[in-house]
């Protein structure tokens, strides 16, 4: 992993009123979800599970107190008898550690690294460096200090949790964090309550609906975060401290502290991640591109190639050249490409001990009775139109930039994927491996978490989850070339000299239906009897299933955490983004019938054939549910932008429940608006 040497820069002052010297009475915490666990006593209103008010008398200033600490203290890593504390801050500090114990009196300290890859730049939105409406100026990338600080608590009895906090010191000062509390891995066969969720991304609404989660089931014990943390991972203000009050930022809202930063809000977000691990999955936004620091985060973002094609320029360069990159092959390529560097930097995910493979990249884990299997299935997002026409600049989805189309630079290879699971590959491999041990056979429920969507309503799950297939067109009387990336080496070889002739007229891509590579994934998930298979990216609420064999695969979209784009089959069934292939809207002909087959491309319900499936308490909820959707027949998913929508799995229940929360109405409770049984063959049906 590549590190560079970064300038320390000050947070200037978001003030917060202090609170030294006072008794912490847990006003800031999260409901225990069991009543008074924990330290003895009766719980506070909004308080720490089970934290008696007069147990802890918290001397000196707490983290709010100092706007150089960035976050409370975040569990990850469980282990049997362990788990990880981490929090960040723009200091290195002193005596950074973890206290904890029933009687708070045993203290471990922490070790403190910097984040490789934090920035700022003209896209972030600083409260401690601008005026009113004004953006950052200067520099393209500024490099950001953030201390990333961890202390591993050992020693811990499974299946009870245990109260801490965490400590750091600045100017003699020792700035405390509330009471919390933390558990190591449950054991296989306690009942655990996980969040599901995906796609914060700043969205405006994800404060109240990580609110919304605390106040209706209390404390989790898990969260499945079916990728998209943040926008852009290496902007450090999306993750800490954006100023504007509709972009919250991620740990602010997840940890119920966006007050600090935007009182008047109405919302100030949940205290989850003090309590709950984060078991994640890599989407496109954990994937920035090119590394370029003349180029704003976002161009980065949105300009990543593939790896062999990276490895393809470190071929053609000379050995002067290579060493004054500075740089390995492996960084050169990763830098090339994309990375997932700061996903892997933030998250102690298990690892998958393949060789060749990054060990985060994919995994499988047992938590409590409920084995989980974290696939990279994601692939990038582009534009619909670029490509099509000879105007467009910028790689899209089904074509090269055709004013540029010459320069192999310029192309992004269509919407190529940054997890490879073909069959054959290490990856699907691994997948087999693992729905055949026993921590997956045996156990009682059996969870897929993926990002990309291979079901639903959002414009991403068009088209199907098939490798690009480039039809390349000459004007010099070349064959037409029909392949997919990467090609042989005979055709690429071709592919090669006619650009450097300047003969490439055209390139456009193709996503078969019968190519999805995802079907094969599906196959192997029913056969292993594997419950429930999550995704994100859409940021919509839908659900499917497929049945074989006598077992049923549920499948589950639930990013409605902050703000949707639309379903993109309104109240009308027509979607948005096939008027670029159907210019008659009464009649299934494409724009160009030699190309477009109709029956790859559906403009509504899924590609494959899954059903639709309303939403299950839709009898008592439909009057809701179509004023807020402003549809006048019911319909098989959620994405209104005047609510938000979690889901909880309750392995004790042996439920999924999806609620919907209005987010003009703070003080209404959220409402359950679908149900089902995580083992489709209970009896009788829990819900």
């Amino acid at each position: 992993m590549l590190k560079r040497s970064f300038t320390t820069a000050a947070l200037g002052a978001l003030v917060f009123t202090g609170l030294s010297g006072c008794i912490d009475d847990g006003n800031d915490g999260a409901p225990g979800a069991q009543g008074a666990q924990g330290v003895q006593g009766p719980q506070g209103e909004t308080g720490p599970a089970g934290q008696d008010a007069t147990a802890y008398v918290h001397v000196g200033p707490f983290f709010k107190d100092n706007t150089q600490i960035l976050s409370d203290p975040v569990l990850t890593g469980p282990g049997e008898t362990e788990v990880s504390v981490v929090w960040y801050t723009t200091f290195e500090g002193g005596a950074n550690a973890v206290v904890f114990g029933d009687e708070l009196d045993q203290t471990v300290p922490a070790t403190t690294t910097v984040m490789s890859q934090m920035f700022e730049d003209a896209g972030s939105d600083l409260p401690f460096n601008r005026s009113v409406g004004e953006p950052r100026t200067g520099e393209a990338v500024v490099e950001q200090t953030i201390y990333r600080h961890e202390a591993r608590v050992t020693g811990l009895e499974r299946n009870r949790r245990t109260p801490y906090y965490a400590v750091s010191t600045i100017n003699g000062a020792d700035f405390k964090s509330q009471v919390f509390t933390l558990q190591p891995l449950p054991t296989a066969d306690h009942p655990v309550k996980m969040l599901i969720t995906s796609d914060q991304q700043n969205r405006a609404m994800s404060p109240a609906n990580f609110q919304k989660v605390v106040e209706t089931v209390g404390q989790v014990d898990a969260v499945l975060f079916a990728g998209d943390f943040v926008d852009t991972p290496n902007r450090a203000s999306e993750w800490f401290y954006r100023g504007t009050d509709n972009r919250p930022p991620f740990f602010p809202a997840f940890q119920g502290t966006y007050d600090r930063i935007a009182p008047n809000y109405g919302y100030k977000g949940g205290a989850i991640l003090q309590h709950a691990p984060v078991f994640g999955t890599i989407g496109n936004h954990e994937s920035p591109g090119i590394f370029d620091r003349t180029k704003s985060l976002g161009a980065q973002d949105n300009n990543p190639q593939p790896r062999w094609y990276a490895a393809f320029k470190w071929d053609q360069l000379t050995d002067a050249e290579r060493q004054a990159t500075g740089l390995t092959r492996d960084q050169y390529v990763r830098q090339n490409s994309y990375d997932h560097v700061t996903y892997y930097e933030m998250w102690n995910l298990p690892e998958n001990a393949v060789a060749g493979e990054d060990p985060e990249n994919f995994y499988a884990t047992r938590y409590g009775n409920v084995s989980l299997i974290s696939m990279n299935v994601s692939r990038v997002w582009r534009n619909w139109n670029n490509g099509l026409t000879d105007t467009n600049t910028n790689p899209g989805k089904f074509g090269e930039p055709i004013p540029t189309v010459n320069d192999l630079d310029t192309w992004g290879f269509g919407d190529m994927f940054f997890g490879d699971y073909s069959p054959g590959s290490a990856q699907r491999q691994w997948l087999g491996e693992q729905l055949a041990s026993t921590d997956v056979s045996g156990a009682p429920f059996r969870v897929v978490l993926t990002h990309q969507s291979m079901h639903g309503y959002g414009d991403n799950v068009i088209p199907v989850m098939a490798n690009p297939e480039a039809t390349i067109t000459f004007t010099d009387g070349t064959p037409t070339i029909v392949t997919t990336f990467p090609a042989s080496d005979t055709v690429w070889a071709a592919i090669v000299d006619a650009s450097e002739r300047g003969v490439i007229e055209r390139v456009r891509y193709d996503y078969e239906r019968e190519d999805d590579l995802w079907l094969g994934v599906e196959a192997e998930l029913l056969q292993a009897d594997v419950d429930l298979v999550v995704s994100g990216h859409s940021h919509v609420w839908s659900r499917t299933f497929v049945e074989g064999g006598g077992k049923v695969l549920n499948y589950l979209e639930t990013s409605n955490v902050g703000n949707s784009f639309g379903p993109f089959a309104g109240p009308n069934n027509r979607v948005t983004w096939a008027r670029n292939f159907y210019p008659d809207p009464d009649t299934n002909d494409t724009a160009d019938n030699s190309f477009w087959d109709p029956a790859d491309y559906p403009r509504v319900g899924d590609s494959q054939g899954r059903p639709d499936v309303l939403p299950s308490m839709l009898t008592s909820s439909v009057d809701f549910m179509r004023q807020v959707e402003g549809a006048t027949k019911d319909l098989p998913y959620l994405s209104s932008n005047k609510f938000t929508v979690f889901t909880i799995l309750d392995s004790a229940e042996g439920t999924v429940k999806s609620y919907a929360h209005e987010f003009d109405f703070p003080s209404n409770p959220a409402r359950l608006v679908d149900c089902f049984p995580l083992d489709s063959t209970a009896s009788p049906n829990p819900c």
